[in-house]
């Protein structure tokens, strides 16, 4: 199913990635000394299927011991703000607002 909405839906040869650019609100480094994940929010412009919507994002951010970083969010995106087709025949069983599990890894450049 998920294929399936990745190749009709959100056309992922012609939009091939989901982009987020922003910056954390109030965060001390000093925070991420014990490795335990912090809550965190990100103010950002997020990016997808070619549209740009700006946006808060919650989640929690934590410190490896290895310099590594640790980030999970879950946040939704509406199909109509970002353009994503949906034919009139599926719409009743697609949901007008994806909801997004993000878990990532950071590495030092």
């Amino acid at each position: 199913m998920e294929e399936h909405f990745n190749e009709n839906y959100m056309e992922s040869e012609q939009h091939p990635k989901a982009t987020f650019s922003g910056q954390l609100l109030e965060w001390d480094i000093d925070d991420f000394t014990t490795g335990e994940p912090v809550q965190a929010v990100a103010q950002g412009e997020f990016n997808c299927h070619g549209v740009s919507d700006e946006r808060k994002v919650s989640g929690t951010i934590s410190k490896r011991k290895d310099g590594t970083w640790s980030i999970q969010a879950d946040f939704e995106v509406s199909t109509s703000v970002h353009r994503i087709p949906i034919p009139k025949v599926v719409r009743e069983n697609i949901a007008e607002v994806i909801r997004v599990d993000l878990k990532a890894t950071l590495e030092p450049k």
